[in-house]
């Protein structure tokens, strides 16, 4: 039995944009460049003979459509096609074989297409409000000028792994000829859209932002492609809408009234009639998969129409399944064994799914749950996978549910240390499935153990609910979780006790710096430290410290005893390491600063690693090379410390 080596991730194949079609189903299988420094993506194919091709090699696999047994895909392939900024081009491979070959070229910068005649198309595209009426000439002129500052007149001006959005917006246009038409004359921003069966009409759902406390909200408007006339059916503060689809003869919107647990709250099912909205059914659990993991890169779709139903992903307890709705508000499961649905697609009645599955690495599996590929087995062939063990214990008469998993070569009787890893969100899960960091941990020697507190995903909104509360029941779960873990696993080395985490994961290990030296080495990562900073430079931050804190901007004092840095600068001992990335716009960096700078004060031990060019997704879908060192880095550490 061989250990798992830290950069063994280089290996794994990453699936993600699963589209099942007449001809087959399309996938996008992502590797790490052989250099390190990137990834490279490339289409693939299961035939319905069951065999599995891959069509692309070049590494650049981006949007995607099938049509008439030919994959249709957006690409600058030549040098000539690299040098136009300001166009783009839709590539045609024939699924039964042939070289791919420039089928249309764009006079605008597209981010996604449909077909809805042979010859016309539907698609999305980026635009900067502020120049988009402008000629390329002009366009060129004025975005030079902005290369050296940027001219901010919106809050919400930045966003987490795209940049500076001042003035950016994403048109509904209809492409024929090679070019591009607006659909709407206004300043109506997409979010999605959906084409209904017989693509007579388009529900498109986006926002006209008149001020920024109205992000929150959507419409919805509805386009008849015969002649791309428009009406409003859902207008601007009834709800946040996720999706919405024609279904049989209705019109059925997934969205989140936010009238009782605020931005957090799960969605529910209406029916959009009358410019208002009608309950359909209330699901009462989130929609989509929070179920955590660093072995997975790119999306998909978690909510699918399909024929007379609506198909959704939902995380409950601590995985992800697939359900569906149809038009009378009815509820069925359709996938439902334990782990991790990523990303799923439906085609006349046909599903398929990439998911995580009993400790093993992504994989393709159809709706009997059967495994169709086998892109990673021989990734972790011969390698120690640790299996977690279950506990279960009770805090405040409320049953959780956590996990263990023993080192490499363990012995009964010897002494080990362990870390404790805690998840981002709050509003996200750990699961069973599979994580890198934490078998690598395990395979370096490590007790490595997990749990979902008050706050988590997968449990209803009160459960997820601990607005005001931050630091407080989440706390007090974790430390009974401590406890219990201690009790049931005397081979773990109480003095010698570690803990990480990111995002909220980072809040509480800034947390638990200022509250408790039970552990002996804390790695913090995108973490929040003074949420009153955070409410004025991170990209959610105005609405979502006022939400989760229970308190606004007008109240300073609420901020800042909700904030670890208040016990941090009274308490704080325990050896820290701070990771952050200096473009991660959603927890910024200056949180970073300020605390390195306080433990430096304080004569705490402590070592800030800041990553460049990174994003609050570094751990996930950062550069390898990053990921490596980030990794390498917090494994150092806990060693220094713990053994």
């Amino acid at each position: 039995m061989e250990r798992i080596q830290l950069e063994d991730f280089l290996k794994y194949n990453y699936l993600s944009g699963i589209k099942v079609t007449d001809y087959g189903t399309i996938f996008v299988k992502t590797n790490a460049k052989k250099d390190k420094t990137g990834y490279e993506r490339n289409y693939c194919i299961i035939r319905e003979d069951g065999k599995t091709k891959q069509l692309t090699y070049d590494g650049n696999a981006g949007f995607f459509r099938v049509k008439d047994n030919a994959l249709y895909f957006l690409a600058k392939r030549s040098e000539e096609e690299k040098k136009d900024e300001y166009n783009s081009v839709i590539y045609k491979l024939e699924l039964d074989g042939g070289e791919a070959h420039p089928a249309l070229t764009i006079d605008s910068t597209i981010s996604s297409f449909d077909f809805i005649t042979d010859d016309t198309l539907i698609g999305t595209k980026g635009v900067d409000k502020r120049i988009e009426n402008l000629s390329v000439e002009e366009r060129k002129k004025i975005e030079k000028e902005l290369e050296g500052y940027e001219d901010i007149e919106e809050c919400g001006f930045y966003l987490n792994g795209e940049g500076y959005t001042n003035g950016r917006r994403s048109r509904l246009v209809v492409i024929k000829d090679g070019k591009c038409q607006r659909v709407f004359d206004d300043d109506f921003s997409i979010q999605n859209y959906s084409i209904s069966p017989d693509k007579s009409k388009i529900l498109a759902v986006g926002e006209t932002r008149k001020s920024p406390k109205e992000q929150f909200f959507s419409e919805i408007r509805e386009v008849n492609t015969s002649d791309w006339s428009w009406k409003t059916i859902l207008p601007l503060g009834h709800i946040s809408v996720y999706s919405a689809f024609h279904l049989s003869d209705k019109i059925v919107a997934i969205g989140n009234t936010m009238d009782k647990y605020g931005l957090n709250q799960n969605p529910d099912f209406f029916v959009v009639e009358n410019e208002t909205i009608k309950l359909l059914a209330s699901w009462g659990e989130s929609i989509g998969n929070s179920v955590g993991t660093d072995v997975r890169f790119g999306g998909g779709e978690s909510i699918v129409r399909d024929g007379d139903y609506i198909y959704f992903s939902t995380t409950l307890d601590h995985s992800s399944y697939i359900y569906r709705i149809d038009v009378n508000g009815k509820i069925e499961s359709i996938i439902g064994d334990e782990g991790s649905v990523d990303c799923f697609s439906v085609h006349n009645g046909k599903l398929m799914f990439i998911g995580l599955r009993d400790q093993k690495l992504q994989e393709v599996y159809d709706e009997n749950e059967v495994c169709l590929t086998s892109f990673n087995t021989s990734v972790l062939e011969g390698k120690y996978v640790a299996e977690p063990e279950e506990i279960e214990f009770e805090n405040d008469g409320v049953t959780f549910t956590g996990w263990v998993i023993k080192p490499f070569g363990y012995e009964e009787g010897t002494k080990y240390p362990a870390i404790f890893d805690i998840h981002g969100g709050p509003k996200t899960v750990y699961g069973t499935v599979f994580m890198h960091e934490m078998q690598y941990w395990a395979n370096h020697g490590y007790f490595v153990f997990w749990t979902n507190p008050r706050g988590a995903d997968g449990r209803g909104n009160e459960f997820a609910d601990i607005r005001g509360k931050y630091g407080t029941i989440d706390y007090s779960d974790l430390m009974k979780f401590t406890d219990v873990v201690l009790e049931k696993y005397p081979d773990i080395d109480k003095e010698r006790l570690g803990e990480t985490g990111g995002s909220y994961g980072g809040f509480m290990s800034n947390w638990i710096l200022g509250h408790t030296d039970r552990f002996k080495a804390i790695a913090t990562q995108r973490s929040i430290y003074n949420w009153v900073s955070f409410w004025g430079t991170s990209d959610i931050g105005p609405y979502f410290a006022a939400d989760q804190c229970a308190a606004n901007i007008d109240d300073l004092e609420g901020l800042f005893h909700r904030s670890p840095m208040e016990e941090i600068l009274k308490n704080a001992k325990t050896p820290t390491l701070i990771i952050h990335s200096d473009k991660d716009y959603r927890c910024p960096v200056s949180e970073g600063y300020q605390l390195y700078s306080a433990l430096v004060e304080m004569g705490v031990d402590s070592k800030l690693m800041l990553f460049h060019d990174e994003t609050h997704e570094l751990s996930r879908s950062g550069k390898p090379l990053n990921r490596i060192k980030r990794l390498r880095e917090i494994t150092l550490w806990m060693d220094k410390y713990l053994k």
